[in-house]
């Protein structure tokens, strides 16, 4: 995985995460941890983010979510987001098995 990948897959988690930092926008999070990035990066960052969480909803709501092995569930994950590393699949699996559990 190029560094670019591996940068975009961190911001992905960032994007993604609970908690109290959940507070502040995202879009501050993600300028405040990535500096480097360029506001129309940013932006289409966060625009792809929003494609993953449209796509993590969309296998909860189809029941597909805790049906897909987790190899299964990367497969798919990648044909649309190919930069995805382990841990920002991890993530994206997770959060369609909680959205199937609690939609």
């Amino acid at each position: 995985m190029n560094d670019i990948n591996a940068v975009k897959s961190r911001a992905y988690l960032t994007w993604a995460e609970w908690g109290p930092d959940a507070r502040i926008p995202r879009d501050e999070r993600l300028a405040t941890i990535y500096p480097d990035l360029t506001t129309a990066e940013r932006i289409a960052w966060i625009k792809e983010f929003g494609q993953i969480e449209s796509f993590v909803w969309q296998l909860a709501e189809e029941g597909k979510a805790q049906a897909l092995s987790r190899e299964d569930f990367t497969a798919l994950i990648h044909q649309r987001f190919p930069f995805m590393d382990d841990e920002a699949v991890g993530k994206a699996h997770f959060l369609a098995s909680y959205y199937q559990w609690h939609g």
